[in-house]
This record gives structure tokens, sequence and C-alpha cells, in this order.
């Protein structure tokens, strides 16, 4: 089987915050959910995970890892990625079940 995701050691540091070495793998048709305390990371996590906060490139010196979505590296092909990903703004997914 596939996977359609992967992280391999992925790190980024903000301010006093640091996500350090996160590996794991998705098998493709999986289901994964990010638990934990708060302030732990996993907001970081998922901002890596969809590009918001860039692991390679000028002036980053705070971050690092690879992602692999589908085969093909966020760190290589973002504009790629990104032009798959389905996000839902927060307000939306509220909205949905308040109205």
């Amino acid at each position: 089987m596939d996977n359609a995701l992967l992280c391999e050691n992925v790190s980024r540091k903000i301010g006093d915050f640091e996500l350090k070495n996160i590996d794991f793998l998705l098998p493709a048709g999986c289901i994964m959910g990010v638990i934990g305390r708060n302030g732990c990371g996993k907001t970081t996590l998922i901002r890596c995970l969809t590009g918001v906060y860039r692991l390679a490139g000028k002036n980053i010196t705070d971050a690092g890892g690879n992602i692999i979505i589908n085969g093909i590296s966020i760190n290589q092909d973002e504009k790629n990625i990104k032009s798959n990903m389905l996000l839902y703004p927060m307000n939306a997914i509220l909205t949905v079940y308040i109205g």
C-alpha cells in the first residue's frame, strides 16, 4: 500500500516553542487524528503539513525535515501540493454546526 503522507524528521521552532523530529506515515486510504495537550504542537504540525509554515527555503534556519504527500515532497513542489488540498476555515465549520 502506498503512503498518503510521510513526515520525516519534521522540526520547527517558533519563539520559545519547538516541534522536534516528528516522524510518522499515513497509509493511503486511512484516517488519522492528531490529539494532545494544549501547547504540544498540534497546530504547528498541521501548519507544517499544509505549507503554512515552511520547512526549507531562504532565511529559514529554525526548521527542517521533509513532508511527502502522495509521493510529492512539499519542499520541492509546494504549489502542486497546495493546489490539491482542501481546507475548511474554522468559522465555516462552526457555521455548519451552529446554523
